[in-house]
C-alpha cells in the first residue's frame, strides 16, 4: 500500500497532468515573442523596460529562500498567498460584524490590536494579486 501523495499544480492547469517545470518554461516561452514584438514595435528601449522591470522586482525581494524543488517553491508560494487571504477575510468578517450590530469596523480592529502580542487584524478591503 503507496502512501497518498499531494499534488500541487498551478491553477489552470489542474486537468492538464502538466509538471511545474513545464508550467514555469511555458511562461518563460509565452514571454519571449511579447518580448521580441515590443522590441520590433517600440525598439531597443522596449528591452531597457525589461531590464528595469527585472532590476525594480529584484530589489523587492532581495532574500532568496533556498528549497530543493520547484513544486516546494509553488507550495510555499500557494501556503503564503492562502494565509494572506485568510487574514485579509477574518478582517473582512470582523467588518461584516461590526456592522450588523451598528459598530465601527475599524474601532473594533484598532482596539483588538492595541498592545495584545498575537493578532494584527488587517482593515477591510480587496484581498488578491498577481501571485
Amino acid at each position: 500500500m503507496s502512501a497518498p501523495s499531494l499534488l500541487v499544480t498551478a491553477s489552470p492547469h489542474l486537468a492538464a497532468g502538466d509538471s511545474t517545470p513545464r508550467i514555469m518554461w511555458t511562461v518563460v516561452a509565452s514571454l519571449a515573442p511579447i518580448v521580441a514584438v515590443a522590441t520590433y514595435f517600440f525598439g531597443p528601449s522596449a528591452l531597457l523596460v525589461v531590464a528595469a522591470a527585472t532590476a525594480l522586482f529584484s530589489r523587492l525581494a532581495t532574500r532568496v529562500v533556498p528549497v530543493a524543488t520547484l513544486e516546494t517553491a509553488e507550495l510555499v508560494k500557494l501556503v503564503n498567498n492562502c494565509h494572506t487571504d485568510l487574514i485579509y477575510s477574518f478582517g473582512n468578517e470582523v467588518a461584516l460584524l461590526a456592522a450588523r450590530f451598528g459598530l465601527d469596523p475599524l474601532e473594533v480592529i484598532r482596539a483588538a490590536n492595541v498592545e495584545y502580542p498575537r493578532p494584527d487584524l488587517a482593515k477591510p478591503g480587496f484581498v488578491g494579486g498577481a501571485c
